[in-house]
């Protein structure tokens, strides 16, 4: 057992990625308000193939709609909206894995957002921010 401050407990068995369902609720009076071109990405990147938006008249749950994240519907909005934000992401996040390796396992480097701009700073102390044992969980 290694000794630090962060304790993991497992429980409970592994579930398949395919049987995770992300779960909304809206009252019927807002449902038209749902924003598919902000929900799309989450569930895009967390690879959750199922949303159920869960419709509610005054708490009483009314209808269900069940959406595959594979359906020509979520499809086609990814097709229409998502597309161009999602090539941004793809290449910041590479300009982020670029600036990772240039700096090696020993670079520390602090991602921030403010103001809606994202700076990358590199930090003058080499000292990790994690325990040495935590940091060794990486290296098994």
């Amino acid at each position: 057992m290694v000794n630090s401050d962060i304790t993991v407990i497992h429980a409970g068995s592994a579930v398949p990625q395919s049987s995770t369902v992300e779960l909304t609720t809206r009252s019927q009076k807002r449902v038209a308000s749902f924003n598919w071109q902000e929900s799309y990405p989450q569930l895009f990147l967390s690879n959750t193939p199922h949303h159920y938006l869960a419709i509610h008249e005054r708490g009483r749950f009314v209808d269900i709609q069940k959406r595959h994240l594979e359906s020509t519907e979520l499809k086609r909005i990814a097709a229409d909206s998502i597309q161009e934000a999602l090539k941004k992401l793809r290449r910041v996040l590479g300009d982020i894995k670029k600036l990772a390796m240039k700096h090696g396992e020993t670079g520390r480097l602090s991602l921030v957002c403010k103001n809606r701009e994202l700076k990358v700073y590199e930090r003058i102390k080499k000292d990790s921010c994690l325990p040495y044992e935590v940091l060794e969980r990486f290296n098994a």
